[in-house]
């Protein structure tokens, strides 16, 4: 059964990537997102996953900082990242979310204090279905389409995603 459920996931992560790689940054992208209520909310709903119990969060939301874009898009990056620091992390870690603006473009940066990853993996971890084998950690919830996601609607939407890491002092 949970072979089923995750090839499942597998197929409907690879369409949306699918879906995502063939849309056009159009007019579907010009919705006014108030991306401080939509991040804070997100932000309650991982923080207070029955996966995160053991972590620590800290955010510091710009409150008048809105984006223009596509919303289904930027929930779906916001909720990876998030996702992906509580579930590629051991108890203890802080997890930290910062929205604000810097030389006139918005940030999102979504940040953690735990083991980090190996440099040679950081070129790698935006492919489809790369994934970083770690026996502490066998993720059977990971499909390695999450940041091929993130990358991708990162470009539809004129965006950037930057992954930088340090082994023993977390990611960013």
């Amino acid at each position: 059964m949970q072979q089923s459920a995750r090839m499942e996931k597998i197929i409907d992560d690879m369409l949306k990537l699918s879906s995502i790689e063939h849309e056009r940054y159009l007019e579907t992208n010009d919705d006014l997102i108030d991306m401080p209520l939509l991040l804070n909310r997100l932000f309650a709903d991982v923080k207070n996953s029955s996966k995160a119990k053991f972590h620590h969060f800290e955010a510091n939301i710009d409150s008048g900082l809105f984006l223009k874009g596509n919303e289904e898009e930027i929930i779906s990056i916001a909720l990876n990242i998030l996702n992906n620091a509580v579930i590629h992390t051991s108890a203890e870690t802080t997890i930290s979310l910062r929205w604000f603006k810097q030389n006139n473009q918005a940030h999102l940066w979504i940040s953690d204090n735990g083991q980090g990853i190996d440099h040679k993996h950081l070129i790698h971890l935006t492919e489809r279905f790369y994934r970083i084998d770690n026996s502490r950690d066998k993720n059977t919830n990971s499909t390695g389409l999450g940041l091929a996601i993130v990358k991708q609607i990162c470009a539809n939407h004129g965006a950037q995603l930057d992954i930088t890491s340090e082994l023993g002092s977390g990611t960013c």
